[in-house]
């Protein structure tokens, strides 16, 4: 029986030590795209000092993106609080506007690529990159959305949903943060 119970906490300290694990390979992902996103940004500013028009329709990208990180945060509200079926109801609104922001993406570039000004060799690049990683945080959202409904997220089980909330908020930031430094 006493056996039984080391083989136990062993265990389960392996798993907070593999959880752990991930969150600092989360952080490390998040800290290398930050630098390649704040890289793009330098060297669009430094080289060239631009006089960028962004396309109107990305502001109103910004407010989605903003939207749906509250949204997020209310979700995660949710989840510690084992209120479910709000969070899942948040979440589905979340990814609705994680979707409406990457058209609104597209949008932009349709309207990047009908002129031919400087900003959109700066502009057209970042919002690909921060595209491509949109579609990463959609479907690791749609794996919560997923999760959530197996009844796999819980209060108790909260930390991959922490970690792709985390890295949604990242890519909120970032979108906001590049708009409001070229602009």
């Amino acid at each position: 029986m006493r056996n039984d119970i080391q083989i136990i906490r062993s265990r389960l300290n392996e798993k907070a030590q593999q959880q752990q694990a991930k969150r600092l390979l989360l952080r490390l992902l998040i800290l290398s795209s930050g630098l390649l996103f704040a890289a793009l940004l330098i060297i669009g500013m430094i080289q060239v000092k631009p006089q960028v028009e962004i396309p109107s329709i990305f502001y109103l990208g910004s407010v989605i993106i903003i939207l749906s990180s509250a949204v997020l945060v209310a979700a995660k509200k949710a989840i510690v609080k084992d209120d479910l079926q709000i969070a899942v109801y948040l979440l589905v609104v979340s990814l609705g506007l994680g979707v409406a922001f990457g058209f609104i993406q597209l949008m932009g570039w349709s309207s990047l690529l009908a002129t031919d000004t400087i900003g959109r060799n700066i502009l057209l690049p970042f919002s690909a990159i921060h595209f491509s990683h949109l579609v990463v945080g959609i479907v690791f959202l749609f794996v919560v959305f997923k999760r959530l409904n197996n009844f796999q997220i819980h209060s108790k089980a909260i930390l991959f949903t922490s970690n792709v909330f985390y890295f949604w908020h990242f890519l909120g930031l970032i979108w906001v943060a590049f708009i409001g430094v070229i602009a």
